[in-house]
């Protein structure tokens, strides 16, 4: 008998659940500690693909043997296409977890302001840093738009990490190798001889609806994981849309939405400088 069961549903971006995956061919999952985890599933031929957008989600829901269904971890679809595996035709997707959120924002200050250089406890500098990155008050402020994502919150000041002194100019809060900003303060964090870690975690959740919270501790959250179960690849088009090279000043960043998207979705800003 499995130690674990699994619920799949693929929802829209919103948390609006549209189908139940019972009838998937594999699918495997990552969640990481301080990084970005991703998934990929294969679908039989008779899925509807009209179903599959940027931005759609998977939601991984878990059971251990004998428990209650608990959401476990969110994915992103960024990217789909056909494979053949030996005579089957099979639909498959894949993209990151909710820690991409993260990757979809910078610091967009100039070196000398109060939002790219801090003094403070690594968990608050961390939450403030996102904080920050989620609204319209740093300058330079958005040309058009908003930074704002109204369903991603940010956890309270805990003040349990060691304090630190930290620049970050034009610096993304995480990268998919997991380097940035928020790697570099846990990483500082660890050598003043506290580990700090950090996460977007669903926060509140319906059928309908989901909310996601910005999170830190100091306790481990966790070892990282795997569990085990192109028509299109929005992450290659984001990645052919960016340039330059970290840490200028220089060069402010170009606030864009929808970048390489046929239509909106409520996750679709994405900070970059060029």
């Amino acid at each position: 008998m499995s130690a674990s069961a699994y619920e799949l549903w693929l929802t829209s971006d919103t948390g609006l659940r549209l189908q139940l995956l019972d009838g998937v061919a594999w699918w495997a999952a990552t969640r990481q500690v301080n990084a970005i985890g991703n998934f990929t599933m294969g679908l039989p031929s008779s899925f509807d693909t009209r179903l599959i957008e940027a931005d759609r989600m998977v939601q991984v829901w878990r059971a251990s043997q004998g428990g209650q269904l608990g959401l476990w971890r969110v994915y992103l679809v960024r990217w789909w296409r056909w494979e053949m595996q030996d005579s089957d035709e099979i639909f498959t997707i894949g993209g990151p977890d909710c820690n991409d959120l993260l990757r979809r924002r910078i610091v967009a200050a100039y070196s000398a302001s109060s939002q790219a250089h801090k003094t403070d406890y690594a968990d608050d500098m961390m939450k403030e840093v996102v904080s920050e990155a989620l609204s319209d008050s740093a300058e330079p402020t958005p040309d058009a738009g908003t930074r704002v994502w109204g369903d991603l919150s940010v956890q309270a000041d805990l003040g349990d990490g060691p304090t630190l002194t930290k620049s970050f100019a034009w610096r993304s809060l995480l990268l998919p190798s997991g380097g940035g900003v928020l790697t570099s303060i846990a990483q500082a964090a660890r050598e003043a001889g506290c580990e700090v870690f950090f996460d977007v975690v669903p926060d509140i959740v319906s059928s309908t609806s989901i909310t996601f919270e910005f999170r830190t501790c100091t306790g481990q959250p966790g070892c990282d994981v795997v569990d085990l179960g192109v028509l299109f690849d929005q992450e290659r088009r984001e990645r052919g849309g960016t340039g330059g090279s970290g840490g200028r000043q220089a060069k402010p960043p170009v606030w864009r939405g929808d970048i390489g998207y046929a239509g909106h979705t409520v996750w679709a800003r994405l900070g970059l400088w060029v």
